[in-house]
């Protein structure tokens, strides 16, 4: 892509990232991250069940396509970070992204697996949605102050930029552990048994990338084309669409089958 100097909108010349602010947050991070492996492991240990411990691994390699993924939504991290965890030409991916992804991509996912799996209490519509309300606020808040430190910048013709965030991004990244969950589910009850269940580890992030594509292609599409926001706002819309039409997919897998023309 050539920018036109005269009407783009440049990625940022970020100053170095701040230590004690990447610190803060790693250390933020890695918490939660580090309870999530723990409860996998003690759930392994005590009822002999991987699962959860497969989530988190498989939500940690998300972190993988990141630097791919920041080029596509013009995402940007701030250089000279002394808490890099990986180097992607110039792209510097900080450790806090590996936690983040881990809990995210990883424990949020699970959870929504033990939730599509609860018989006593069916999952419906209102619960899918009321799981996209969570994740869009959960990743605001995680969001926001790395933004605003600044650790990371959106740059380009964002849509909806409001607080340093283009404010379609959290509902895509909120229908991502929706995504992992139920491709887990429909695979999980018939085909993954034993050392089969290894496959979990690949499957999260291949959802995570099935799930962002799947919803964001517009927006990339349209920051691609540097046209202003009179084209990224309405493709944000489709997005938000394409969102809405994800979660009424999944919701089909919970509906009672039907016989004959009549459910039961």
């Amino acid at each position: 892509m050539i920018l036109d100097p005269s009407t783009s909108i440049l990625p940022p010349s970020l100053e170095a990232m701040p230590y004690q602010g990447t610190l803060l947050f790693t250390v933020a991070t890695f918490i939660p991250y580090i309870g999530t492996i723990l409860f996998g492991l003690f759930d392994l240990l005590m009822n002999g069940d991987s699962l959860c411990l497969l989530f988190v691994i498989g939500g940690s390699l998300c972190v993988i396509p990141e630097p791919v993924l920041d080029a596509l939504v013009h995402c940007r991290f701030a250089p000279k970070n002394d808490l890099t965890f990986f180097l992607h030409r110039d792209s510097e991916i900080p450790w806090f992204m590996l936690a983040s992804y881990g809990t995210y991509n990883g424990g949020i996912s699970y959870y929504c697996y033990r939730k599509f799996q609860d018989k006593k209490k069916a999952i419906t519509i209102t619960g899918l949605w009321s799981i996209i309300a969570a994740g869009y606020l959960a990743d605001f808040v995680l969001e926001y102050p790395v933004n605003n430190f600044p650790l990371q910048e959106y740059w380009g013709c964002q849509p909806f930029k409001i607080l340093g965030m283009p404010w379609y991004l959290p509902a895509v990244n909120a229908i991502m552990p929706i995504v992992i969950a139920s491709l887990v589910r429909t695979l999980g009850d018939q085909h993954l048994k034993g050392w089969k269940k290894l496959a979990v580890i690949l499957i999260v992030p291949s959802g995570n990338v099935l799930g962002t594509a799947s919803t964001a292609w517009p927006v990339w599409y349209a920051l691609d084309l540097d046209a202003g926001s009179h084209v990224s706002n309405p493709a944000a819309v489709v997005s938000f669409i394409l969102v809405a039409t994800t979660v009424w997919i999944v919701s089909l897998q919970f509906q009672k089958p039907l016989v004959k023309g009549k459910a039961y």
